[in-house]
Parts: C-alpha cells; structure tokens; sequence
C-alpha cells in the first residue's frame, strides 16, 4: 500500500542483505548473511519478537496490491519453448512468512501458544489478501500456479497444517481449479 515503504540493500561486501518494512504502526528489518559453508543466505535475527511486532507485519501484508505484468510471463514461456514449463508462484501463504522469513519456526509455534489471537488474526488477514493474488493469478495466461511454503511434517506436522495451513491451500486451490488452472504445491 502506499504507506508502507519496502526496501532492500545489500552490504558493501555483498555478503548481507537486509529488507526493511515502514509501515504507520513501525518497522520491521529482516538480514540475511551469506553462508558459504551450506550455500544459503541465513537470516540473521527473527524481525518478529512480539504481538507489537506482527501487527506491524500484518498491517504491511495483508494491505498488498498486485499488477499482473503477463507480458513477462509470455516472455519467459516464449524463452522456454517447448524445453520446460513455466510456473506463476503465489508466494508463502501467511504461516509460509512466520515459518521461513519473519519469526522462524520455533518463535512461531511460541506465539501460537503466547498469542494465538494475534497470530490468529494475521493468518486469517494475510491470507484473505493472498487469495486476492490467487483470484489475479486465475485469470491469468499461465496454466500452472506454484504454491509452497517449504513443507515438511518436522515442522508443519499433519494437525498443524490442519488448522494453520489447510483452509487457505483448499480455497486457493478451489480457486485456481474452478478457473481451469492447474496447480502444483
């Protein structure tokens, strides 16, 4: 939206980067360092301590606009050709975010026991806004959509995917099937 203000910037070295998230209710920095030892960027510290903190997260995501920029798409698949498929990604779901960029998974599953109405009340927000990007993306040129929050039963175990996960997924796929879409998770 336009008052909230996203930025990145990379370290003079190139070994970090680091997003920043203004919103009216604060601020939110997310670092990743370059790890070469296991070729990932881990993040450094979880943005996202408390209740205070992931209002500010919910008020930056679940007010997100989408542009569909199809031209980009018919680009890729005219680049592929017959030589491979070209997914549209809709991104994590809002559970997705907790788990793998803003609290990490043990400060998640904290929060749903110390504030389970907070991260009640962003999980139902973030992803009524996502599903604003799955209704863009059932109207688009791309046969298959790409959903996916890194799943594993270690950390999002069959009843935790149940409660916190599953109602968006069904009614994202819903969606996107209902649209002839073809969608792999």
């Amino acid at each position: 939206p336009e008052d909230v203000t996203a930025t990145a910037a990379k370290s003079g070295d190139g070994n970090t980067i680091t997003w920043t998230i203004e919103t009216p209710l604060g601020r939110l920095s997310r670092t990743r360092r370059w790890e070469p030892r296991n070729y990932a960027w881990g993040i450094v510290d979880w943005p996202v301590q408390s209740e205070q903190d992931l209002g500010i997260l919910r008020y930056a995501l679940s007010n997100r606009t989408y542009a569909p920029h199809w031209e980009r798409y018919r680009g890729w698949v005219e680049a592929v050709g017959h030589t491979g498929v070209v997914y549209v990604p809709t991104g994590y779901s809002a559970m997705g975010h907790l788990l793998n960029y803003w609290m990490g998974v043990q400060n998640t599953i904290y929060a749903i026991f110390e504030m389970p109405g907070a991260v009640r009340a962003f999980v139902d927000a973030v992803n009524a806004n996502l599903l604003e990007c799955v209704d863009m993306l059932a109207q688009s040129p791309a046969e298959i959509v790409i959903m996916g929050d890194n799943f594993s039963s270690d950390i999002q175990p069959p009843h935790f995917f149940e409660e916190w996960s599953k109602p968006y997924y069904a009614e994202a796929i819903a969606r996107l099937h209902k649209a002839g879409r073809h969608v792999a998770v």
